[in-house]
């Protein structure tokens, strides 16, 4: 949870896209009480909704650059989607930024780290300008977290090895709020090479450590778990989900 928008009332607020399902709610508060009733008045429109197939993720790309050259990536998609920038190198010699259809940056990054979740502002296409910072290489890939992302199944283990080592994967899975998700790391020998990062719907993370530690959480609707390698060390990946009720008091458990 947090705070999308927020001003006087006397503003606009603009325009905001809402990065999932579920309720929201426009409180309006006074912040005085030296005064007597305020009356006040608003409306909430509708503008848009999400519209359109993604095309261009999930794609490796790799090359050469210069200082100052600009390579440029085309992809499309529709407004909310959540999308990943996945470095594959942690020695690129290029910057990053994400232009929308109006031509507002999305976000702008070194491609030596990772970086994200975002959420497309708007239906449409949109440019990667891959920026060379000296000589040197780039090796990436931009990912949409709802088709390049594997959807897992509480209680099923899933075995996995990142390569190139830097790569990170994703496993989606849908939850109930006051849900309580156990993750079961079952690589031991991962104390290091592998980090693992839990985001709620909204790209908030709601828990991460390295990859050889389980995790117990609670009070569910969470998205996406994301494995990242953090050295040039081949990881391989051995993890479990479970979801679980909640105790009563009083139970009796034989």
């Amino acid at each position: 949870n947090g705070v999308m928008l927020s001003g006087n009332i006397l503003s606009h607020l603009g325009e905001v896209t809402l990065p999932s399902s579920g309720v929201y709610a426009l409180v309006v508060s006074g912040t005085s009480d030296l005064i007597g009733g305020l009356a006040y008045q608003f409306s909430v429109s509708l503008i848009s909704s999400a519209s359109g197939s993604p095309s261009g993720f999930g794609a490796v790309h790799s090359g050469d650059t210069t200082l100052d050259q600009t390579n440029t990536f085309a992809y499309s998609g529709p407004a909310g989607r959540p999308i990943f920038f996945d470095a594959l190198t942690n020695n690129s010699t290029t910057s990053v930024r994400l232009i929308d259809p109006n031509g507002d940056v999305v976000f702008w990054a070194s491609s030596s780290y990772d970086a994200g979740p975002y959420f497309l502002p708007r239906n449409g296409s949109y440019t990667l300008e891959v920026v060379g910072i000296g000589d040197g290489s780039y090796h990436f890939r931009l990912l949409d977290l709802v088709s390049d992302s594997v959807s897992a199944t509480f209680g099923t283990t899933y075995t996995q090895s990142l390569t190139p080592p830097f790569r990170t994967d994703f496993y989606r899975f849908d939850a109930t709020n006051g849900q309580r998700i156990f993750y079961d790391a079952e690589s031991p020998a991962l104390i290091w090479e592998v980090y693992q990062t839990f985001y709620s719907p909204q790209g908030s993370v709601v828990a991460s450590s390295h990859a050889s530690i389980d995790l117990f959480l609670g009070n569910g609707d969470l998205l996406v778990l994301g494995i990242l390698a953090q050295d040039e060390r081949q990881a391989h990946v051995l993890l479990r989900l479970f979801v679980g009720g909640r105790l009563q008091f009083g139970q009796v458990f034989l």
